[in-house]
């Protein structure tokens, strides 16, 4: 095979959740709205169309992982601020 005609591997580089800003936002505001079983059933709905979304793009377990969690940390921080602010009722995702 020719050098020439060697294609690399194409490598997908997509927009990290952490970054997703208005994402972030828009869960931490309808989770503080939600309640008890309500609320822990939306964040996991949440999470999980995170993670099936990445793993079609074809990410491997490791940066799912990895995706979710600055994610999620992101959430945290976003809840903390609207706790802070007085916008809601807060807590931890």
């Amino acid at each position: 095979m020719p050098l020439f005609n060697l294609t690399p591997p194409c490598k997908l580089i997509a927009f990290p959740l952490v970054h997703r800003v208005g994402k972030i936002r828009r869960v931490a505001e309808v989770y503080c709205r939600k309640e008890g079983n309500e609320r822990k059933g939306y964040w996991n709905a949440q999470i999980n169309q995170l993670a099936d979304h990445l793993a079609r793009l074809g990410y491997p377990e490791s940066e799912i992982e990895r995706q979710l969690d600055a994610f999620k940390e992101a959430v945290r921080c976003e809840l903390n601020r609207i706790a802070y602010e007085g916008h809601g009722t807060g807590g931890a995702a």
